[in-house]
């Protein structure tokens, strides 16, 4: 079998595999894994941590099957009963809007707000479009409005 793909489609394919971007089955524009990955560790620096000395994994969290979930976990220099600084993160997959998912928390800064607004650009999510999304929070949080902002 043979597929024809027009140069359009061919350029939109390229485009979507560069910018690190899928699209869903509902035929809107996701952001992709790397990408969130990179949010969260600007929602790590927005909150006064050092993102580099935090190793940012994949979590299996099923309160939030439809983000991006990750654990972000560092040695705790401090003696005491906590031998690691451990943060749980979802991020939402179309808008790449940061949860702190334990405190069922928006992270909002300047700096993260203004990579978000360049990752939707890229995945072509306009500011209009983004006021017509369900607003989504992960497990179900319902916490829209409250918005924890951080450092700029």
């Amino acid at each position: 079998m043979h597929w024809k793909v027009s140069a359009k489609s061919h350029a939109l394919i390229l485009a979507l595999v560069f910018v690190g971007a899928s699209v869903d089955s509902l035929g809107g524009a996701q952001i992709g894994r790397a990408t969130a990955e990179s949010l969260v560790r600007a929602a790590l620096t927005a909150m006064g941590e050092t993102p580099d000395s935090f190793h940012v994994e994949h979590w299996a969290y099923n309160g939030a099957p439809e983000f991006y979930n990750f654990q972000a976990w560092r040695p705790n220099p401090a003696e005491g009963p906590a031998p690691l600084i451990n943060y749980f993160f979802s991020v939402n997959r179309q808008t790449g809007d940061v949860w702190d998912a334990m405190a069922c928390t928006r992270i909002t800064s300047s700096t993260l707000s203004a990579r978000q607004s360049a990752t939707r650009a890229r995945t072509g999510l306009s500011a209009e479009a983004l006021e017509t999304l369900p607003q989504k929070s992960p497990n179900n949080c319902q916490e829209w409005g409250k918005r924890r902002k951080v450092r700029n």
